[in-house]
């Protein structure tokens, strides 16, 4: 019954983990198609960075209320929370204009999430250690 519930909590982590990187990959892929369309709805770009950032606050207060997550790991999420909230904010207003500035930002993004391994066409697995290297690959990107 031990082993079940552990099994169960595990792929509740590994599911989440999954949700995360498939939400990047869906960043990725919308960013581009905004770019191609010529930024006219910058509204769904928000949307899905807010999406990413609720899904990083439900995933660490799952793993936190669960016991399952190291300190590491809360780090690492906290971490790509951060990353992702350097962003323009999603206000839920209708029409929002991004700056020249911030789609260039978020056009960079577009660029680094493939190299870090999260884009289209590219596989990606739930479990963690895969997790920290692409997140890990993805902030030594941002530095450069």
């Amino acid at each position: 019954m031990l082993i079940t519930k552990n099994n169960r909590i595990d792929d509740a982590i590994s599911s989440h983990t999954f949700q995360v990187q498939t939400d990047l990959v869906e960043l990725e892929s919308t960013i581009h198609y905004q770019m191609e369309q010529g930024w006219n709805d910058d509204n769904v770009v928000l949307e899905k960075m807010e999406d990413i950032r609720e899904e990083l606050n439900s995933f660490t207060k799952l793993g936190q209320s669960l016991g399952r997550l190291t300190k590491e790991q809360e780090r690492e999420l906290s971490i790509l929370y951060n990353y992702v909230s350097k962003y323009p904010d999603y206000t839920g207003v209708p029409n929002t204009i991004l700056s020249s500035a911030d789609r260039k930002k978020i056009e960079v993004l577009a660029s680094n999430l493939p190299k870090a391994g999260w884009g289209m066409n590219i596989s990606f697995s739930g479990d963690w250690d895969s997790f920290s290297e692409k997140l890990n690959k993805l902030l030594k990107q941002s530095t450069h």
